[in-house]
């Protein structure tokens, strides 16, 4: 199973409240599903518990979440917040 791992390069940061991922010019804003999924990449959790770790954080099925999360972590590697 792929684990994803946050790019060192990749700053998390609270600015005027709202939460972001900083990484060189780049700056993307997260929501309660993005930070909850950010908080855990960690080169340990493979997609399918993040999914999961959402999944019961929100009360929702993993098969109702699971493109919409894949996908996010798939935008967070092409924008180079994450490595595989």
């Amino acid at each position: 199973m792929i684990k994803p791992d946050k790019n060192l390069l990749a700053r998390y940061r609270i600015i005027k409240g709202n939460p972001y991922i900083i990484n060189g010019h780049d700056i993307f804003q997260l929501d309660d599903v993005g930070i909850l999924i950010w908080e855990n990449i960690n080169g340990e959790n493979d997609i399918e518990k993040i999914i999961s770790i959402v999944s019961n954080k929100f009360s929702v099925s993993m098969e109702e979440i699971k493109i919409d999360i894949t996908s996010f972590i798939e935008e967070l590697h092409s924008n180079k917040l994450i490595e595989y």
